[in-house]
């Protein structure tokens, strides 16, 4: 069969597997072959504006929005609304915020939360805009009703909530809110990690190190922890402890540039410039070989 042979049900289908692969461009070939078919298939405009947003064309992901919303319906039927309405007006308000306008991001996510059973992402990203706009008392409010509508999902609020905290100087209060959000159980590892930051922001270097030590025991192959343990103990004057962690870390990643350049670090302050050297070595070693991995043709 030749592709322009193609029906409307093979576009489509073509078209959705395109969009689920990440090849967008020629998911948006897809739709616009489906539009000229058929202008008035609502769902079709909308993927065409998930794929140009992955591509960052947000202001012609907001015109495909905009035409999934115009979509005819039929009046004869009482209470007839556009299926995708919830959806369509959820990512305008993430195009908006990514376009750095928050407050039409904040009125798009307030029809989306008219009509979303569970606005919980919602709310979220409501949070996010607010929290460019640096209104930050009322992005608590928002995450503080997100709880209220669903306590235990997900962990993304209790983090949004605790982000804010940090912006406002509240660093107690965002170490509850981790806590809250280890308890689910749900990326417990990421949250532990951020709660020992805010224990590093107020000088509790022992109490971070416990957090790094919680998070390596449940993802003991991320390389973070290792790397900000490390730093921890260089605070505390820990350098041959901080080694070890960056050796571990060097386990799991031997190209890290960070690693071999904080291992250097640490070499130095006990005054082994031989080894400091060689460590800095092999962290110029790998960013010049990054470089022409970038640079080739």
């Amino acid at each position: 069969m030749q592709d322009n042979d193609k029906n409307e049900e093979e576009l489509d289908k073509e078209g959705n597997i395109f969009l689920g692969i990440g090849q967008y461009e020629s998911a948006i070939n897809c739709f616009d072959r489906l539009i000229k078919i058929n202008p008035d298939n609502s769902l079709v405009w909308f993927n065409k504006g998930m794929a140009l947003s992955e591509l960052g064309m947000h202001e012609e992901a907001i015109r495909c929005y905009d035409s999934a919303l115009m979509v005819k319906i039929d009046l004869s039927k009482p209470m007839q609304i556009n299926p995708y309405y919830k959806e369509i007006r959820y990512n305008m308000g993430l195009a908006y915020g990514r376009l750095g306008n928050p407050f039409m991001a904040v009125s798009f996510f307030d029809k989306a939360l008219k009509v979303m059973p569970y606005p919980v992402f919602a709310y979220h990203h409501k949070d996010g805009s607010f929290l460019e706009s640096e209104k930050y008392e009322e992005a608590i409010t928002y995450c503080d009703q997100a709880i209220k509508i669903a306590p235990d999902f997900p962990f993304l609020i209790w983090n949004a909530k605790a982000r804010t905290l940090i912006f406002l100087g509240r660093y107690e209060e965002a170490i509850r809110c981790y806590d809250e959000g280890i308890k689910l159980g749900v990326n417990a590892g990421s949250l532990l990690l951020d709660k020992g930051l805010v224990f590093g922001k107020l000088g509790k270097y022992e109490e971070a190190i416990r957090c790094y030590d919680e998070s390596i025991k449940l993802y003991p192959k991320d390389t973070d922890p290792w790397n900000i343990k490390g730093l921890t103990l260089g605070l505390l004057g820990k350098y041959e402890e901080a080694i070890r962690c960056y050796d571990e870390e060097l386990n799991i990643n031997p190209h890290s540039v960070s690693a071999w350049h904080n291992k250097a670090l640490a070499f130095d302050k006990l005054g082994k410039h031989e080894e400091s050297k060689k460590c800095y070595d092999e962290a110029r070693e790998i960013k010049m070989q990054e470089k022409k991995f970038f640079d080739r043709d």
